[in-house]
């Protein structure tokens, strides 16, 4: 049962006319639903793929080698989700959870009512296998060799897949986010696929069940929700292409309200500079790319998004691009690997191909977003990330995604990871692991006197959130940039973040003495520890031979090497050291000067 505050807070928030319209919503939605599951299998609705013109197989052709490796992996069922091999050839493989070796029970499910005694603990295991994130892989083989036995693979997988799941009568039909992810992947599979000579969309039981799972997705998308997040947005812009792509009832209404749930969030779940309001770079990869697929295939069908949207959407593409070193995002709050579609290779070709090109580029200019309060700091191949701002979308009572990780910096030097955050590791089934890796202490925030009084929600959102960091100026020169911020529980303490060149400096200025404070700087797993100077220095190195060291000013009590937990990917955790400093009633000037290659004091 729901805690008293858990019903109480939304109401307070809402106000009297808002109650009124979020339980509107909640009838509409249960009514829409409950139709839905009476309806679909009444109904012999199936769904037919449109023809539209074909992209250039050219600029996809360079992808062969790396596409074959993996496809024919695949043929051999050996298959990855997050970093973890499961097969495809088990009895009921798509309700098997290969972490806890435990299936599923087959009944109807909702996202309100998943885990239960009788259920794994994790449903993000089972659900990951059931994205067929891989499963354009398979077409992709057969696009570019016109071999038939990636399309028969599959057509298999599909086939199998809509066996073992019953209409509404499996634990996949119990998330509209993970149809519509699952619905992209098959949709982008089947069209590759017919444009290599493979009718596989044609068989009977695909485009009935193309069809049931989007009259399903339509009826239960989250417009029922206090705090809409990342779910809508998926929700939405997959629907949105589904109609556009499939022909089948009711696809016109549906695309219309996709569209306009995506023309109000993008604006609702983004800051005006185009961050994410969900405070995690990884959802904001995740919904970017969400957004990126509905403006393609709405251009595509001469039916573009607003001009506001396509704006806004540069801007999210823009914050993404700063947040990108060396190929890859860095990674703050939640980060569980998820994408809207995969592609081996180089996927923007391949949605060029499918969906139509982008109408919509970064325009990087600077790493400062004003109305995030969000800095991401590019100086030659050097980088910073601090932010500031909201701790998360929806305060109080949300913020799902959100780590507390005030002006906790995310630093690289030399185009090497060298202070990093620790990452997520798990959403549900371990709520200590959970708690570890969102804490204050699990990042490389300055701690002061008892800390962070934010308090945790398992296994989502916050009980309490902190209030607003700010950060009050971001400056540029040619060799270097420096960020100064300051948190609202902190009185007369300033942090400054510099980084310039294979250098970074975190300064921390304490105008009035405090209790205590406290400082970690988690390294990535990379660097060992090598040498520690008589003044205290710390000298770290990696196995190629780069050296980075670590040089303190200030009057610190303590420094210590201590380890702790790093994970790169979801369920993954591996060792790494962390350097945590201590200082009784602080007052004055503590610096930590951090430089790669050889350092003298």
């Amino acid at each position: 049962m729901p805690s008293l505050a858990t019903v109480i807070n939304p109401l307070k928030r809402l106000g009297p006319f808002g109650t009124l319209d979020f339980i509107r919503r909640k009838l509409i939605k249960r009514r829409r639903y409950e139709r839905m599951l009476e309806a679909v299998p009444r109904s012999k609705a199936t769904a037919l793929l449109k023809q539209f013109g074909r992209g250039e197989i050219v600029p996809l052709q360079p992808d062969l080698k790396v596409v074959l490796e993996r496809a024919e992996a695949m043929l051999r069922d050996e298959n990855l989700f997050f970093t973890f091999p499961y097969q495809t050839r088990l009895e009921r493989p798509w309700e098997y959870d290969p972490f806890e070796q435990k299936h599923w029970p087959r009944r109807h499910y909702t996202e309100q009512k998943l885990h239960g005694p009788d259920t794994p603990r994790d449903v993000k295991i089972v659900w990951e296998i059931n994205r067929f994130k891989d499963l354009t892989t398979l077409s992709q083989a057969a696009l570019l060799t016109g071999d038939e036995k990636y399309a028969r693979e599959a057509e298999r997988r599909i086939l199998s897949w809509i066996e073992e799941n019953p209409f509404a009568g499996s634990i996949n039909w119990a998330s509209a986010l993970e149809i519509s992810i699952r619905l992209l992947s098959w949709t982008a599979t089947l069209v590759l696929l017919r444009d290599s000579g493979f009718e596989v969309h044609s068989r009977a039981s695909i485009a009935r069940s193309v069809y049931e799972q989007a009259a399903y997705l339509a009826a239960d998308l989250s417009m029922d929700k206090v705090v809409p997040t990342n779910h809508l947005i998926g929700e939405a812009a997959g629907l949105f292409v589904l109609c556009n792509v499939w022909d089948f009832p009711d696809r016109d209404t549906y695309s219309q309200t996709a569209r306009e749930i995506l023309e109000r969030e993008i604006l609702r779940q983004t800051f005006a500079d185009g961050a994410t309001r969900e405070a995690t770079s990884w959802y904001h990869q995740f919904v970017t790319h969400f957004f990126d697929l509905a403006d393609r295939v709405s251009t595509r069908e001469l039916q573009p998004m607003s001009a506001e949207f396509q704006e806004r959407l540069s801007k999210m593409k823009t914050y993404l691009s700063a947040l990108t070193v060396n190929g890859e995002v860095i990674r703050y709050g939640d980060a569980d690997d998820g994408w809207a579609i995969y592609f081996e290779g180089d996927a923007d070709a391949w949605k060029t191909y499918l969906f139509g090109p982008a109408t919509t580029t970064p325009a990087f200019e600077h790493g400062y977003f004003p109305e995030a309060e969000q800095a991401a700091i590019h100086m030659e191949n050097s980088f910073a990330f601090v932010r500031g701002g909201e701790f998360g979308m929806g305060g109080a009572g949300y913020s799902s995604h959100a780590h507390d990780d005030y002006l906790s910096p995310v630093i690289y030097l030399g185009g090497l990871p060298v202070v990093t955050d620790p990452g997520t590791y798990v959403y549900n089934g371990d709520k200590e692991s959970r708690a570890r890796f969102r804490g204050e202490t699990a990042h490389n925030g300055l701690k002061v006197g008892r800390g962070s009084e934010a308090v945790q929600r398992m296994n989502f959102g916050w009980h309490r959130v902190r209030p607003n960091a700010r950060l009050s100026s971001v400056e540029f020169s040619n060799d270097y940039a420096i960020v100064l911020g300051k948190c609202a529980e902190w009185n007369g303490v300033s942090r400054k973040v510099m980084v310039g060149g294979a250098i970074a400096i975190v300064h921390d200025a304490f105008e009035h003495e405090q209790t205590s404070a406290e400082w970690r700087f988690h390294l990535d797993p990379q660097w060992k520890h090598e040498f520690t100077t008589e003044q205290g220095s710390l000298g770290f190195s990696n196995k190629r031979g780069d050296h980075v060291m670590f040089v303190f000013k200030g009057q610190f009590d303590t420094k210590q090497i201590e380890t702790y937990d790093f994970s790169p990917s979801y369920r993954v955790e591996q060792k790494a050291l962390v350097i945590h400093l201590t200082a009784q009633k602080p007052l004055g000037a503590f610096e930590v000067r951090i430089a790669l290659g050889p350092t003298t004091e």
